[in-house]
């Protein structure tokens, strides 16, 4: 495991403790936004996550970043599915 997907995780967790389903999954949506978009995220809601702003810039490096954060997001909504980090 690479230090970019355990740094990742780290502060993910850090983030999500105490908040409802919704709250985790909003901040899903603009973690993922923010590291493989190029449009406006929601930095104030980010918080430290800010950081990886920059791995949008490596490819290979966003599946690094990305993949506590796809886990999250089909644990909490799709119970039972495969996670990836491939565009379906």
């Amino acid at each position: 495991c690479c230090a970019i997907s355990k740094s990742s995780a780290s502060l993910m967790m850090e983030r999500i403790v105490g908040l409802n389903v919704q709250a985790v999954l909003d901040l899903c949506a603009s973690f993922l936004n923010l590291v493989t978009t190029d449009q406006e995220a929601d930095i104030e809601a980010l918080g430290k996550l800010k950081i990886f702003e920059g791995v949008k810039a490596y490819p290979v490096r966003v599946k690094c970043a990305t993949l506590i954060w796809h886990a999250a997001q089909t644990a909490l909504l799709r119970s039972g599915e495969t996670v990836s980090t491939e565009n379906s």
